[in-house]
C-alpha cells in the first residue's frame, strides 16, 4: 500500500503560522487588575456563600439529617462528615475565601476551598443548583491563575515583588469564556415545550412572585409572561456575544443588572446567583 500523500508545504506551514501566531496571543500580557479584581470578588461571594449554608441548615438538614442521600454516579463512597463536622468544614473554608479575597497564598487557599467546596457539592444530587456547580469550575480555573499579582497580600511579600503587573490574555479569557458557555447553555436549555409554549416556569414564578399585590394581574398576564419568557430565552442567547464586543458591551451590562435584578426579587432560592 503506498503512502499517502504528503499535504501541501504551503498549507501545513499556513496552519503552523496561525497556531504560532495563536499561542502568542493568548500569551500576550495584559492588566492584571481585571483578574485580581475577579478574585477579589469570587472570594468574598465565596465567604457569603459559606455563612449562608451554615445559616439556613445545610450540615444538618441538608446533609447528616436526611437517611438517604442521592448520589452522584461514581461518587457512592462519598459520604458527609458529622453536622459539627461539615460546620467545622465551613467555618475553615470561610477562612480560605477571606484569604482568597485579600490575596493571601491565594492559589493554595482557592485549592482548598474548592475541594472543601466540591466535597459537599457532590454529597447529594437534590443539592444541585447551576451556580453551585459554576463555582467548583471557576474555583478550580482560579486556582491555576496568577490572580494575586496586584491587589493582594501576596504581592507584598519578599520573593513576589518582582513579579510583573500582568498576566497572560487567556486567563481572563478562560473565564470570559466560561461565563460565555454557561450563559449560551442556560438559553439551550429553555428550548424545550414547557418554556416556550406552556411559558413554565417563568408563569408560575411570575403568579408567585406578585401574589396578594396590586400588580398581580398586570404581571401575570400573557403579554408580561411572554416578554419574560422569550427576554429570558433571547437574554441567554445573546449575552454573552453582547459583553464580548467592546461596542455592545455597555448594553450587556445593563441587561445584566435588568436580568440579574430581576431574579433575586423574583426568586427567593437560587442564593448568590444574581450576583
Amino acid at each position: 500500500m503506498s503512502a499517502p500523500p504528503e499535504p501541501p508545504r504551503e498549507l501545513s506551514s499556513s496552519w503552523s503560522s496561525r497556531i504560532v501566531r495563536s499561542l502568542r496571543t493568548i500569551h500576550r500580557p495584559v492588566d492584571a487588575r481585571l483578574l485580581a479584581l475577579f478574585r477579589m470578588l469570587f472570594g468574598a461571594v465565596m465567604f457569603y456563600e459559606t455563612r449562608y449554608y451554615i445559616q439556613v441548615g445545610v450540615p444538618g438538614v441538608g446533609l447528616t439529617a436526611p437517611k438517604v442521600l442521592f448520589k452522584y454516579d461514581g461518587l457512592e463512597w462519598l459520604h458527609p462528615l458529622t453536622e459539627a463536622g461539615m460546620t467545622n468544614l465551613l467555618d475553615v473554608m470561610g477562612l480560605l475565601a477571606l484569604a482568597i479575597m485579600v490575596g493571601l497564598f491565594h492559589r493554595v487557599a482557592t485549592a482548598l476551598f474548592t475541594l472543601g467546596f466540591a466535597f459537599i457539592f457532590f454529597q447529594d444530587k437534590a443539592l444541585y443548583n447551576n451556580h453551585l456547580y459554576l463555582f467548583v469550575l471557576l474555583g478550580g480555573m482560579l486556582s491555576c491563575m496568577a490572580a494575586s499579582r496586584v491587589w493582594s497580600v501576596d504581592r507584598a511579600l519578599p520573593w513576589n515583588r518582582g513579579l510583573p503587573t500582568t498576566v497572560p490574555l487567556w486567563m481572563p479569557l478562560l473565564l470570559r469564556v466560561q461565563l460565555f458557555i454557561v450563559y449560551f447553555y442556560g438559553g439551550i436549555a429553555k428550548l424545550n415545550g414547557d418554556w416556550l409554549i406552556h411559558h413554565q416556569p417563568m408563569r408560575a414564578a411570575l403568579e408567585n412572585w406578585t401574589r396578594g399585590t396590586d400588580w398581580h394581574g398586570f404581571m401575570t398576564a400573557a403579554p408580561t409572561v411572554m416578554f419574560f419568557t422569550y427576554g429570558g430565552l433571547l437574554f441567554d442567547l445573546v449575552i454573552g456575544f453582547l459583553l464580548w464586543f467592546p461596542r455592545t458591551r455597555l448594553l450587556g451590562v445593563l441587561g445584566m443588572l435588568f436580568f440579574n435584578v430581576t431574579n433575586h426579587l423574583m426568586f427567593d432560592d437560587i442564593g448568590v446567583f444574581p450576583f
